[in-house]
């Protein structure tokens, strides 16, 4: 059993608290910390690596969010009661708001980057097709832009 020092029993006896600041003044060993370990994900010469095969939910995901984009275009965007360029940097900006927003779903960025991508296209294709022949593309001329 370990003994009180003199210094502590001079000062508070032999008494319960002179054991706690025995006890409270005596070191421990320290202990180190271990290095934690690495871990690589996908990195090349990793020791564990995800898999690198093909993500079929991430794509169908943004295929959704394309059909999505698709039947607004088709089916909600005629009914809006502004002129084109107007509706067109509206749902654009609304489609950029929806595809950069982190706590969104995948399907709904997918269906934001896909509206963003139809109205920016909408906006930038007659200026360019302006500035050459007059013709209309075949590829928007059914469309309804």
């Amino acid at each position: 059993m370990a003994k009180l020092p003199k210094s502590i029993i001079k000062k508070y006896g032999i008494s319960k608290k002179a054991w706690a600041v025995f006890r409270g003044q005596r070191t421990t060993p320290k202990r180190t910390k271990m290095a934690r370990r690495k871990r690589y994900f996908g990195k090349k010469g990793s020791k564990r690596s995800k898999s690198s095969g093909f993500n079929f939910g991430a794509v169908l995901k943004i295929l959704g969010g394309t059909v999505a984009a698709v039947a607004y275009e088709v089916f909600v965007s005629p009914m809006i009661p502004l002129s084109a360029t107007i509706k067109n940097i509206i749902e654009l900006v609304i489609g950029l708001a929806l595809a950069i927003m982190p706590n969104m779903p995948t399907i709904v960025r997918g269906f934001g980057t896909a509206l963003a991508v139809v109205n920016a296209y909408a906006l930038i294709y007659p200026m360019i097709a302006g500035s050459g022949s007059a013709t209309s593309s075949p590829s928007t001329a059914g469309v309804g832009w």
